[in-house]
């Protein structure tokens, strides 16, 4: 039986005899002569891991045996600490003495070379001595201590007796075990209708596979429902009339193949069984009574039988049966599943719907009672049931708990508290019973992913580097096992396992559901922990995250001041397509992170930062550094002395320009990543040395004495993306050949990348032979050629032998007369040509003269293409779903009827683009057209194929060259049949000079957003406009300059959103505004200088957001009407005089988040608060530190203002502070160097006259 409930500590421990036994750490302990030392912890620690299991199991029930486990965790943390000091100081010695070798010449210079790896630096050593005899000395003490009280705690494992879940004799807690399965069903079934129909007509197949059965897994996590949906396929009438024996078996951990076989005979037969039957006759029994029957086995919970053997011999008398027999398995694990059906198809459970949900919550919480005679209960009901996400374990379990609680008050109690962790409730014992399975370090790793959110998306690749820095991945055995391999095995062992799901927004992306993220919080406690949950947090908290902020000020950090043994500091997300643009208060940097010193993981991924301080090399112990998406120009050197360092990912730093120039002695550098550094063109000297590295995510080839191609060479272990840039500077063509990019399977990305500069330098056929001989594994799955100067591509680009290709991309090859034969690519899915100069035609080549061109072919791009005249597109692309034709100005072409396309783009082309059936695809759901030289065909066939636009679907047309002749240039009036498009959601009108108004009839029913840009003509919105409007949110109307008035009556109660800007004419604002029934949140109304008055009345309630700026003739708005507004955030008047001087008042609204006060003529780009007029010297007396929810501050054009910080200084949530034309202010306030400088160091974001300062 395996193993269940194996202490984590286990994996803890295991960690530090691989450090205890390493030789040369024992070597240099015996040097520092602290070798008796650790050879103490050696014995005490084997004694302290025989008891483990029984602490693990009894520390739920004996709060002293839980503070003795937690104790032995902080100290295993703090020798882990100590040990790695040791590694880490012996590898910087040996970094010395081989540096020291290099420069050496003469054999009398090595002789004076000391031979204990130091460079030689007594005092540095003699410290370094004190330190840690200190240290080890205090951990010697503390593990005596704990192996004092594990005598004390009276520990009596068993001798001999299987670790397993009833291997106690001491009267420690047995684990828990799930109650046995029945095929008895008892309540109904809610959501599951679909998946019993497909399983049935499974069920029903006579194909039975590779035997005379055939086996259906149904899969998922714990409590989804897998044992529910078997029991109403059990019990089905048809399944009842067409198998004969039906057998219900609930396995759970039972691993022994031939208790299983008796357990099965006698459900089958039970006269057939025998005490003194062996195993052979057992089987012989089974089989002869299922001989030439129908028969339906359901194997229940299935947990432990993993292994072929195991599988093969329970299997073997089931071949006697009928075919069309069948077996029906429910199982956790897809690795179980995978094992019983060959062909590897799983039925996964997904999560029930939340009306499906409310079902099952209503069936049990409810009973026979009529549940819309509790309107209160049914609200709170609803949210609860959106805490179980779907699970109908978790619905059930808290209906039940709420099913004799009909107070208001009780059902409140269980909304606002953690109900999961409640024992009454019972969902995290069963949740937990897959947590006990997992081995020691799969627990570890599964702990540690509570540092993720709910709903956080995360990739593998992340993961498992995470889990590298931290030490939580076994080493790896064998000379072509790589950690990371061993890191992917741990990953894909939770998957199968129901721990992670894949992510149904992102492919690549990877979640928890929301309960599983519940149990590793659970699981994790104490050590790790989300910032979020800052009340939880102690000092043994080693791991913490935090979700990024705009401004990020340092108040939000200050419970870290105290966590100086804290391993893990990230920033979420850490994804590298994450566009996020943060600011973090620089007191994080040179206050909080030199205490950070025992750090292993720091990501501060997405922080606008623009340097670090030296101290960053003070950081010995970092595997894991992430500064993606900062601003970074350069690293400071430090990072050089960073020797245990793993991975350095700094992918998306735009502005960086150099590497440290000795990253050479990072010699753990596994993985560095600088993709989409475009500012970056050198790499650091001597980067062939750093032989472990696996992601060189680009690596850069220099003029003259810069980098060249043959140092790949010595890079064996590459893998995954490698970026080639600077291709045109190799010297010599033959030292492509020595990089033998054929030889490397594991790099399954390659981008290779030519000048954008195609002078008299450039040699042809140079180029086209270096092209030839960067010729990849077939393995490659992306592949992207950059800037190449040959007019024909080497015949390897578009080989039928790269059959795992699935992206492609040509890009700017401006002398290729002809593209490569790539039709023959048959797991493309992705192809974009771009800038290819001299094509002129695309014929039948292209698809490689094959019957079945690009079958998996789902996104075809062309852009920039000058000469490009004919192409005649096959209507067999049957997977197309994304066309974009894009700067092709001389193509015609007819677009055939794509089955499966659903977006279709034409960009700056002529109107050869819209003939024939360019919108007569019925799958189309979104159409851009923009830019169309001469589309005088486009408005008359345009409406009625547009009916066919299904959900989601979008329309945008635009005109950005007036001039041009053009339909849209006279358009008057849209078409009256504009609202018979029932599923259009978003609509873009833009540069319609000639169009005066709306269709009356309506807009859309299901429009969501539409926006209304530079149409100078539009003079009126018809009162019947809105009338169908169901869901418009969003309203812009901009640049309208005749616009004169809006729709009367009321606004669309849906209408969150309503943005007015230039609208010269405009003396009004919709009446709808005051409606009681409005629910606006914003309101915008930016230069619209005839603006007189807002209509009487109250603004709405909801209204968060007001901005108003440039109506010169707008009256005074009445402070009481903006007193009311106890939802308003954000309140933005500039340039209103009458406006600003009845309104300065609301500065006492403890709420407001943003303020605006100018009289500047330039308009205000933030929401900020701006000062009294600006001949005011002080403003310091205003009472800013009473507005305590404030974190936007901005001063525009106040030449004479001097100061503004109170004496009690600004308040702390405050989060960027902006100074513009304000020239005695800026003289303050400058970085480093003003007197008021160090008053305002800690805000996040503080702008200079747009000058960033930090």
């Amino acid at each position: 039986m395996e193993v269940v409930g194996e202490s984590i500590l286990f994996a803890a421990l295991e960690v530090l005899f691989g450090k205890l036994a390493c030789p040369d750490l024992l070597k240099f302990a015996r040097q520092e002569e602290v070798i008796a030392e650790l050879e103490g912890w050696k014995r005490e620690l084997r004694m302290i891991n025989e008891v483990l299991d029984e602490a693990e199991e009894k520390q739920v029930t004996k709060l002293s045996v839980k503070e003795w486990v937690d104790d032995l965790r902080d100290l295993a943390y703090d020798m882990e600490d100590v040990l790695d000091e040791f590694a880490t100081e012996l590898l910087r010695r040996r970094l010395i003495a081989d540096r020291a070798n290099q420069v050496a010449t003469t054999s009398k210079v090595r002789s004076l070379i000391p031979t204990c790896f130091t460079g030689f630096n007594p005092v540095g050593e003699v410290k370094f001595n004190i330190e840690m005899g200190s240290k080890i000395k205090a951990i010697t003490g503390r593990l005596d201590d704990i192996s004092n009280r594990k005598d004390m705690l009276g520990f009596n494992m068993v001798p001999g007796v299987e670790k397993s879940g009833k291997r106690f004799a001491s009267g420690a807690a047995p684990t828990w075990q799930r109650p046995p399965t029945t095929s008895l069903i008892n309540e109904p079934v809610h959501g599951r209708d679909e998946d019993k129909k497909v399983i049935i007509d499974m069920l029903l197949n006579d194909e039975a596979g590779e035997s005379n059965f055939g086996v259906i897994p149904i899969v998922g996590m714990g409590g989804m429902g897998k044992t529910t949906l078997a029991q109403f396929i059990y019990r089905d009438d048809e399944i009842v009339k067409q198998f004969g024996p039906r057998v219900w078996v609930c396995v759970s951990d039972e691993s022994d193949v031939e208790k299983l076989t008796k357990i099965i005979l006698n459900a089958v037969s039970p006269d057939e069984i025998r005490d003194g039957d062996d195993f052979n006759q057992v089987q012989l029994k089974l089989s002869k009574s299922l001989a030439g029957k129908r028969f339906l086995l359901v194997l229940d919970d299935v947990w432990n039988i993993k292994r072929y053997e195991q599988w093969n011999q329970l299997r073997a008398p089931f071949k006697s049966g009928k075919e069309g027999s069948k077996i029906v398995v429910t199982t956790r694990d897809t690795n179980v599943a995978s094992l019983m059906r060959a062909d590897n198809y799983h039925h996964f459970l997904r999560p029930l719907s939340h009306d499906d949900c409310w079902s099952v919550f209503v069936e049990h919480a409810f009973e026979s009672k009529n549940v819309d005679e509790y309107p209160n209960l049914k609200s709170i009901g609803e949210k609860i049931v959106q805490k179980c996400s779907g699970l109908p374990l978790a619905a059930k379990m808290v209906g039940g708990l709420l099913r004799s609680k009909l107070q208001v008050e009780a059902w409140k109690r269980v909304l606002d508290s953690n109900i999961w962790d409640s024992s009454e409730c019972g969902i995290v014992p069963i949740l937990r019973l897959s947590y006990q399975h997992l081995s020691p370090h799969l627990k570890r790793c599964f702990a540690y992913c509570a540092l993720f959110p709910k709903d956080y998306e995360f990739e593998e690749k992340q993961l498992i580097l995470l889990w590298m820095a931290e030490g939580l991945i076994h080493q790896a055995k064998g000379d072509n096992w790589q950690i990371e391999d061993s890191g992917t095995d741990y990953f894909n062992e939770l998957l199968s396992r129901c721990f992670f799901q894949p992510s149904n927004n992102r492919k690549l992306r990877f979640v928890m559901h929301d309960l599983i993220n519940d149990l590793a919080q659970d699981v994790a406690a104490e050590i790790c922990f989300t910032l979020e949950n800052v009340d939880k947090i102690s000092k043994s908290t080693r791991h913490l995250s935090f979700m990024c902020s705009k401004y990020d000020v340092f108040k939000k950090f200050e419970v870290c001041e105290q966590m100086e043994q804290l391993r893990t500091f990230f920033a979420l997300p850490i994804n590298i397509d994450n566009e996020k643009q943060c600011y973090l208060s620089a007191k994080v940097f040179h206050y909080l992170l030199p205490k950070l010193r025992h750090l292993r993981v720091l990501s501060l991924s997405c922080y606008e930062i623009n340097e670090l301080p030296d101290s960053i090399g003070d950081l010995k112990h970092l595997r894991y550094l992430n500064l993606s998406h900062t601003a970074l120009k350069r690293l400071p050197e430090t990072i050089s002395n960073l020797y245990n360092l793993q991975s350095l990912i700094l992918c998306n730093c735009r502005e960086l320009m150099k590497l440290p120039v000795d990253i050479v002695n990072l010699i753990n550098l596994r993985h560095l990543d600088i993709s989409g550094s475009t500012l970056l063109e050198e790499m650091p000297p001597q980067i062939s040395k750093l032989i472990n590295l696996q992601t060189l995510s680009k690596f850069i080839l220099s003029e003259g004495n810069g980098s060249q191609i043959i140092e790949l060479k010595n890079l064996l272990n590459l893998r995954g993306e490698l970026a080639i840039f600077g291709l045109d500077n190799i010297v010599d063509k033959i030292d492509v050949r020595y990089v033998n990019l054929k030889e490397r399977p594991s790099i399954e990305e390659i981008m290779m990348v030519w000048s954008k500069d195609f002078g008299n330098s450039r040699n042809e056929s140079d180029e086209k032979e270096v092209l030839k001989l960067l010729e990849p594994h077939e393995s490659l799955k992306k592949l992207t050629i950059a800037f190449y100067g040959g007019t024909i591509f080497p015949r390897w680009i578009g080989d039928s032998s790269f059959s795992k290709m699935v992206i492609l991309r040509l890009k700017g090859c401006k002398k290729c007369t002809s593209l490569p034969a790539l039709g023959r690519l048959s797991s493309l899915k992705i192809l974009e040509i771009e800038g290819m100069n001299e094509i002129k035609s695309i014929g039948n080549e292209f698809y490689g003269e094959i019957v079945n061109p690009f079958r998996c072919l789902e996104y075809l791009a062309f852009e920039d293409m000058p000469e490009w005249t004919d192409c005649n597109l096959p209507d067999c692309l049957a997977c197309l779903v994304k066309l974009e034709v894009e700067e092709c100005q001389e193509l015609t072409i007819s677009i055939p009827r794509f089955p499966f396309l659903a977006h279709l783009i034409v960009d700056r082309c002529n109107e050869g683009m819209l003939k024939s059936r360019v919108v007569d695809v019925p799958s189309l759901t979104k159409l851009y057209i923009e830019e169309i030289s001469k589309p005088s065909c486009l408005w008359e066939g345009l409406v009625q194929p547009l009916t066919t636009l299904q959900d989601q679907g979008i329309i945008q047309l635009s005109l950005e060259e007036q001039g041009l002749p053009c339909n849209l240039q006279y358009l008057e009036k849209l078409p009256n049949a504009l609202h018979t498009l029932t599923s259009l959601t978003d609509m873009l009108i833009r540069n319609c000079p000639k169009l005066v108004s709306f269709p009356e009839t309506g807009l859309p029913p299901m429009l969501r957003n539409l926006s209304v840009e530079n149409c100078e003509g539009l003079e009126i919105l018809p009162d019947g406009m809105m009338i169908n409007s169901r869901a418009l949110e969003f309203f812009k109307i901009t640049y309208c300059s005749s616009l004169i008035g809006f729709p009367r009556g009321e606004l669309p109660t849906t209408l969150k959103t309503l943005i007015i800007h230039y609208c010269g004419k405009l003396e009004s604002l919709p009446d709808g505004i005051m409606h009681h029934t409005c629910c606006l949140e914003r309101l915008q109304v930016w230069g619209c200088s005839s603006l007189k008055s807002i209509p009487r009345g109250d603004f709405p309630s909801t209204l968060e957001g007001l901005s108003i700026w440039g109506c010169n003739q707008l009256e005074s708005i009445p402070g009481k009407m903006l007193q009311n507004l106890t939802s308003l955030r954000n309140l933005f008047l500039c340039n209103c005089p009458d406006v600003m001087s009845s309104s300065l008042e609301v500065f006492s609204t403890s709420n407001l988040k943003t303020l605006t006060i100018a009289n500047g003529k330039k308009q205000c780009e933030e929401a900020s608060i701006c000062p009294e007029p600006p001949h005011t010297h002080s403003i310091a007396s205003i009472g800013l530190q009473t507005l305590i929810s404030l974190k936007v501050l901005q001063f525009t054009d106040c030449p004479k203002l001097r100061s503004f910080v109170p004496k009690k200084g600004l308040p702390s949530t405050l989060e960027r502070l902006v100074i513009k034309g304000c020239p005695i202010l800026k003289k303050r306030c400058l970085k480093d160097k003003g007197k008021d400088w160090p008053k305002i160091a800690h805000i996040p974001y503080v702008e200079i006259d747009d000058i960033v300062q930090q």
